[in-house]
C-alpha cells in the first residue's frame, strides 16, 4: 500500500464520518454546523493532495456536496474564490468548483 492509498483511505473514511455528521445536523440552517466536525477538519488537514479526492467525490452521491467548495477554499486559500454572482446558488457553486478543480488541480498537486 502506497502513501497515496493510505491517504485516499483516510479521505473516504473521513467523508463517511462527515456525511453522518451532516445527516445528524440536517435540520440546522447554519453552514458552520455542517463543517464544525473532526471529519471535515481531517479532510482539510490533508492539504492539496485531498483535492484529487474531492474532485472524485463530486462524481459520487454525497451528503456533503454543498460544502466541498468550502474545503477547497480552506485548502488552497485565495487561489479559489466563488464569484459573487453565483453566491448562494448551490448547483452553480458545485459546477464552478468542479471546473476550477479540473483546470487548476495540476498546479496545486505536484
Amino acid at each position: 500500500m502506497s502513501l497515496e492509498d493510505g491517504l485516499e483511505g483516510r479521505f473516504w473514511n473521513a467523508v463517511e464520518r462527515w456525511e453522518e455528521h451532516c445527516k445528524k445536523n440536517a435540520h440546522h440552517s447554519s453552514v458552520k454546523r455542517y463543517v464544525d466536525c473532526d471529519a471535515y477538519r481531517e479532510i482539510v488537514s490533508m492539504g492539496k493532495k485531498a483535492l484529487l479526492f474531492i474532485r472524485k467525490l463530486y462524481d459520487e452521491e454525497s451528503e456533503v456536496y454543498c460544502f466541498l467548495s468550502m474545503a477547497v477554499s480552506e485548502i488552497v486559500g485565495n487561489d479559489f474564490k466563488i464569484p459573487l454572482e453565483i453566491s448562494g446558488k448551490r448547483n452553480e457553486i458545485q459546477e464552478f468548483t468542479k471546473k476550477w478543480l479540473d483546470k487548476n488541480m495540476p498546479q496545486h498537486i505536484r
